[in-house]
């Protein structure tokens, strides 16, 4: 049984990556189209749409511990940054799948689009 949920569980996080190497563009801001395995804050498709996180006082001014959290993700490095915005790739161990992760600060708010 756990073999079976270990192998279940492999399946469906390669399915979630891709393999394209491209050239990048922020995309934190674009719909998620008819990809099958993207979410975002600003979709308003259920099946594509996430809420977006509220900051409390004391997260509107740890940018730094967002990033950090952000970067333990699995294969997880920094693609892209800037004051308010963040792109991770997190790169599978097996695999070697890429899964884009962007988070950006916006007023008391982290929008994110994965």
């Amino acid at each position: 049984m756990l073999l079976r949920f270990t192998l279940l569980l492999l399946l469906f996080l390669t399915g979630c990556s891709d393999t394209k190497t491209t050239s990048w563009t922020r995309s934190i801001n674009q719909l998620c189209e008819n990809k099958p395995n993207c979410v975002s804050t600003i979709e308003k498709r259920e099946q594509f749409s996430v809420k977006p996180f509220l900051l409390t006082a004391k997260g509107e001014h740890s940018w730094e511990e967002i990033k950090q959290v952000a970067l333990q993700l699995p294969g997880a490095k920094i693609a892209d940054q800037s004051d308010h915005y963040l792109h991770i790739e997190a790169t599978s161990k097996v695999f070697r799948f890429i899964d884009d992760f962007e988070v950006e600060k916006k007023a008391e708010q982290l929008q994110v689009r994965s």
